[in-house]
């Protein structure tokens, strides 16, 4: 069994898309973020992450916009990317 620790790294970019949890479609939210170099990644989004405002307010993912700039705090687990913090910038 592995004891390594989980590296939270950062990622800065632009808000390509949000999907939200659906049960019924069986999605889970996600988050799509492209930086200034072009790279783009997809980050889960569960229930526990922290989301917040510009003004470091909490708030849900839907009240992330298309377009807007997010920094993600978030971790690597069996090669996916998991969002731990989601912030407005």
């Amino acid at each position: 069994m592995s004891t390594q620790a989980v590296e939270t790294k950062i990622f800065s970019g632009k808000v390509e898309s949000v999907v939200l949890a659906d049960a019924a479609k069986g999605t889970k939210s996600e988050i799509t973020v492209v930086d200034e170099t072009g790279k783009k990644l997809t980050f889960s989004v569960k229930s526990t992450a922290m989301i917040l405002d510009a003004n470091k307010n909490s708030i849900s993912l839907d009240k992330i916009q298309k377009d807007g700039k997010i920094k993600i705090k978030y971790t690597t687990k069996d090669g996916a990317e998991e969002a731990v913090s989601i912030r407005v910038i």
